[in-house]
């Protein structure tokens, strides 16, 4: 049934794109709304050449309409002018160091000796070590992602490459069923290394065929049909999770990160540093990086 839902939902919005493209032929399209999240729908607007640029807002939603209404009564309202947006959308608020602290403390974990917590300069490059040992990262940084998508401020990650991390996490740290899929987060200048077309895709809402050469290796982000749900990382756009990508391909020569929202089933994204460490503390994550703070389940994690 959810096959013939997606199939139908498909050829519903090829042939909408179709009549629309006949009264307005234009190469750029944008378009909103729930179904515009529909990653599989996308694909095939691209790949049959129906539209040669799509924008879907990260936010398609009904979360989105926030900000079209707050520019109508910016633009409309109020008769300010438009001015330059962000080349982010991580809109969210963001938390101090001092509160990171005081939720560690809150926690009960600063001095218990089956954990340590390490603030530093280098944690991007001591998780992207991490990483490479194997250990799944809770990532918070800034403020949090605008829309459904965990885009490197609130994420889960892992190396692709570990046999079984699908359903370690989907078991372990997320509880949720084993058919879940993970999405690869990899720098726009590698996209076409691992993936057929090489579309950008900053906010996953796009799917792209993998290599064939890559498949087996990266089995950790690839769908059985040999499709991934991509998102494609630039050093404008989040500089600290383009560098861990990097680092993490110093390390193991892969420049690809497995990706998924900081939460488990039936929560939502974690918001603050607390929600982060309650969600550390209640499942499988090894290593939490909160903000320039690492911390780790077991003192030989660190470097």
């Amino acid at each position: 049934m959810a096959r013939w839902v997606q199939d139908e939902t498909e050829k519903a919005i090829i042939y909408l794109f179709q009549e629309r493209s006949k009264l307005q032929p234009h190469a750029n399209v944008a378009y909103a709304g729930g179904v515009a999240l529909n990653a599989v729908a996308n694909y095939k607007l691209r790949r049959l050449g129906i539209v040669k640029n799509l924008y879907t807002q990260p936010a398609a939603g009904d979360n989105g309409l926030a900000i079209g209404c707050a520019y109508y009564g910016w633009h409309k309202i109020l008769g300010q002018p438009k001015s330059a947006i962000p080349d982010n959308i991580f809109f969210g608020r963001e938390y101090s160091n001092d509160e990171v602290e005081r939720a560690i403390a809150n926690a009960g974990i600063s001095d218990n000796p089956a954990f340590l917590i390490k603030q530093t300069p280098d944690f991007v490059s001591l998780t992207a070590a991490e990483l490479a040992r194997g250990k799944v990262v809770g990532w918070f940084q800034g403020g949090a992602e605008f829309g459904p998508r965990a885009l490197g401020h609130r994420s889960i990650l892992a190396d692709p490459r570990i046999n079984g991390i699908k359903n370690h996490i989907n078991s372990k740290i997320k509880f949720r069923e084993d058919f879940r899929p993970f999405a690869p987060s990899v720098r726009i200048d590698d996209v076409q290394k691992y993936f057929i077309h090489g579309w950008e895709s900053p906010y996953m809402i796009l799917i792209d065929e993998i290599k064939p050469e890559w498949k087996n290796q990266l089995d950790g982000i690839v769908h059985q049909d040999g499709t991934c749900r991509v998102q494609t990382v630039t050093n404008a756009f989040n500089p600290d999770f383009y560098q861990l990508i990097g680092d993490f391909e110093a390390k193991t020569g892969i420049g690809v990160l497995l990706n998924t929202s900081l939460n488990r089933k039936g929560m939502p994204i974690v918001e603050t540093p607390a929600e982060a460490l309650s969600l550390f503390l209640s499942g499988a994550i090894d290593v939490l990086t909160l903000n320039n703070f690492i911390i780790c389940k077991n003192h030989d994690l660190l470097l």
